[in-house]
Order: structure tokens, then sequence, then C-alpha cells
């Protein structure tokens, strides 16, 4: 563990909450707090492992300024804490607490076998566990003896819904700091092009892949050599329900300001844009005469040979 204070724990109860907190929410908090004030807990401690489980490269901002955004949140308590682990599984960084934390999600995560060599590998690890204590969650089920009541209304709160745009659901620093970013954070990260269309016509972008940064700038490499870049300004909230519209600066075709619309589901990135004096497309298509450019992109992983490629050969301008 790092970054927390472990000092004079001995007397202290102290309870292990693990999680992305990607951002964290106002359901989180409700859960620290429901859960120090009836198992009389001294502390609980937000722990994040440094490459979270199933989530190797989560959306978002880098993880050391995702920390220093749980810090400040944090700092509003003095019972709360932020570390950070090397540890995945909940089994191991739940072991010297005194209480372990989780959703119902997590708790159904920590019993898959999947995660284990075997069964009996599983009971091992689960028997070893601190007192549990879940929340429920909507569609879910917990055991009765590890149920932390909590108001319904924090039931569908969740890191996800707060990343597509429910703001209002952030904790109180998560919500500024996020608006604080330029570019859209479920964007940052590398991207793999898997789709372009161009007024109609198809454009063959094998060995292509973008890496979009916090700031809202973005990089293109061909082949692991950098070929051009741009920046992502402005984001409106889309009254039609996707998850954003952005306008953006196309540096790499040099064609300046286009109006862009953006959806992004799980993976996979989506984008249509036109010529701002043509308007924005109400489509995700490029039909030949329009003049739109259609793509899709997927996420990979930073430790992609391709993204290694990208590092050493152009030079990655912000790694």
């Amino acid at each position: 563990m790092r970054a927390s204070p472990y000092a004079d724990h001995v007397t202290r109860r102290r309870g292990a909450f693990p999680g992305s907190f990607n951002p964290l929410t106002i359901a989180h908090l409700e859960l620290s707090q429901r859960a120090r004030d009836d198992h009389d807990l001294d502390e609980v401690h937000l722990i994040v492992s440094e490459v979270a489980l199933d989530k190797p490269s989560p959306p978002g901002p880098p993880f050391a300024e995702r920390i220093a955004i749980l810090e400040a949140d944090a700092a509003e308590y003095d019972w709360l804490h932020v570390a950070t682990t090397d540890q995945k599984l909940i089994v191991d960084i739940a072991q010297g607490f005194d209480v372990v934390i989780m959703g119902a999600d997590k708790w159904h995560q920590v019993n898959d076998v999947k995660y284990y060599a075997d069964s009996t590998e599983r009971d091992d690890a689960v028997a070893r566990l601190p007192q549990v204590v879940v929340a429920a969650r909507t569609g879910t089920t917990v055991p009765d003896e590890f149920l932390l009541e909590t108001d319904d209304s924090f039931h569908d709160v969740s890191s996800t819904a707060a990343r597509s745009g429910d703001r209002d659901t952030m904790a109180p620093q998560a919500a500024l700091r996020w608006h604080s970013y330029d570019g859209h954070p479920g964007f940052v990260g590398w991207w793999e092009c898997v789709h372009h269309t161009m007024n109609g016509s198809t454009v063959n972008v094998e060995h292509v892949i973008e890496q979009i940064h916090a700031d809202g700038t973005f990089d293109v490499y061909f082949e692991g050599k950098r070929i051009g870049g741009g920046r992502h300004v402005e984001f409106i909230e889309d009254p039609n329900g996707f998850t954003n519209l952005q306008e953006g600066t196309d540096e790499l075709a040099n064609s300046g300001p286009h109006l862009v619309l953006y959806r992004l589901s799980q993976d996979t990135l989506e984008y249509c844009k036109a010529p701002e004096s043509d308007g924005r497309p109400t489509e995700f298509a490029s039909p030949k005469g329009s003049g739109w450019i259609y793509g899709a992109m997927k996420r990979i992983d930073d430790t992609d040979p391709r993204v290694l490629a990208a590092r050493l050969k152009g030079s990655d301008p912000k790694s």
C-alpha cells in the first residue's frame, strides 16, 4: 500500500474500500459514511489498484491525476484516506483491515471462480476476508448478513453514468476537477482506427492508431510514426441523447474547424464530422455527396505493441 496514513492503527478500527472511483460519486461517499457509522470505524481507506482488475486501460484522466482528485475529495473528511496498491484482488487488498466495503457488483466478482485457480482457492480466499459489508444495487442480490442499508436513491448511482454526463452524482471535487479537462475524460487513451469513410468512400486505416490526451489534444500514428494531430476544442451536451457533441479542429487534414458528433459506447468511439460551414452532422454516416467524414475506433491498452512502436519511433510527445 502507498500514500495512506497507516501509523498508529493498532487500536484504530479501519475499513478498506477497494475500487477505481473513476470518478468518486456521492454513492461512494454515502457508503463510506454509512459503513463508518454502522461498524464503528475510525478510518475508511479508498484503495485504488494501479492496474485494475478487468480494466487495464480505464477511461478518464491519467492515474496520477485521478488519485489527486480523490485526495481532494477525501480531504474534506478527517477519517477518509486514499491509498494505491499493486494488488488487484479484493481478497488481497483487504488483508490487515477490520472491515472491507464493496458494492454488490464487487461482491459477485469476489465470488467468481474465474479469478482463482479453482473453487477451493476461491473459498479459502473468501474465508480470509475481514468483516464484509456490501451495498445493494438495483437488480442484484446481497446476502442479508453482509448487506449495508443505504437509501434507494443511491442504488443506481455509478461512475459509468457520471462519466457519461450525470455530473450531479459526482463527488464535489471530482465534478469541479473533471470540468477542468478540455478533452472529454472518456476519450483519453490509445485507440485503434477500425473504420474511416470520407464522402461515401472507405479509406484504408489499417495500422493507424491515435492517442487522445487529457487536455484535448490528439496524435495520430501510422506504423509507429507520428503523421499528424489536432485538438478537440469544445464539448456541448447533446439534447438528442448522444454521449457528447464536440467541436474539433482537424490539423491532420488542415481543413479548419469541423463540427463533430461523437458517440462513446464502452470501448468504441464513433465520430462524424463536417466543415463548420456545413453544420453539424445529424447521424453517424458518410453518404456520398454529403461531405461528412465518419469513423470508428476501438480502445487499446497502452502495452499494445503498436503503442510501444509509436512511443519508440514517433517520440510520443506526452508519454
